[in-house]
């Protein structure tokens, strides 16, 4: 059953020193590997891309981006039906971020029940399981 990779994800394995780096290069390395099954989505490309622009790092988050892109061939579109369950999300969840509902309705119309992060505010969400990246 594959898992979805939130952004947070690529944040920590390309980025600095952080106690979610090592876990989330060795997750990274398993799925190039074909040893993880996993995706994601161009909303969590989007998001690197503004992410790192927002660090002036646009560069860098192009570069990311296309790292991502290259990883999962099958790479999940964000679609219509995606979209409308973020709102039926948000609407149940007011707390939720609109990402962090978009990344959960393209994971869930996808057949996906399992979302890697480090974001504790994937816990609780009907349908899907919040793993950590380094329990993966």
């Amino acid at each position: 059953m594959p898992v979805f990779l939130d952004s947070n994800v690529f944040v920590f394995a390309a980025g600095g020193e952080h106690p979610q780096k090592a876990a989330c290069l060795d997750l990274l390395t398993r799925v190039a590997r074909g040893e993880l099954d996993a995706n994601t989505s161009s909303e969590v490309i989007q998001e690197l891309h503004h992410l790192f622009r927002r660090r002036g790092q646009l560069a860098r988050g192009i570069e990311l981006g296309r790292e991502v892109a290259g990883l999962f061939p099958g790479l999940l579109p964000v679609a219509r039906a995606d979209v409308l369950r973020s709102g039926d999300l948000l609407a149940a969840r007011p707390q939720l971020s609109p990402r962090d509902a978009l990344h959960v309705a393209t994971a869930l119309n996808n057949g996906i029940d399992r979302i890697v992060s480090a974001d504790p505010d994937f816990d609780g969400i009907d349908g899907i399981v919040r793993v950590d990246p380094g329990a993966i």
